[in-house]
């Protein structure tokens, strides 16, 4: 039996989202990147492009677009609850 990576989704582009997604990038049987969330649009294509997921504008549109299995909210906790 083949079983697929899961599929996640990180919301956050700072220090956070950097150690996620380099454990991403060493796992690539096991867990994908499916999209990012930032609050600026430029830094988030740049992420889109360094680590080979879409970017998205809200998570809802994240969610909606891909269906990931979880998401890793990787913001200071004062934003989280937002």
């Amino acid at each position: 039996m083949t079983s697929r990576a899961s599929r996640f989704g990180v919301v956050g582009l700072g220090w956070r989202a950097q150690y996620f997604l380099k454990l991403a990038a060493q796992l690539p049987a096991e867990v994908e990147v499916v999209g990012l969330v930032g609050r600026d649009p430029a830094k988030a294509e740049q992420a889109a492009a360094r680590w080979k997921a879409p970017a998205y504008g809200s998570l809802s549109d994240l969610v909606s677009a891909q269906h990931p299995d979880f998401v890793v909210c990787a913001v200071p906790w004062p934003v989280n609850p937002g």
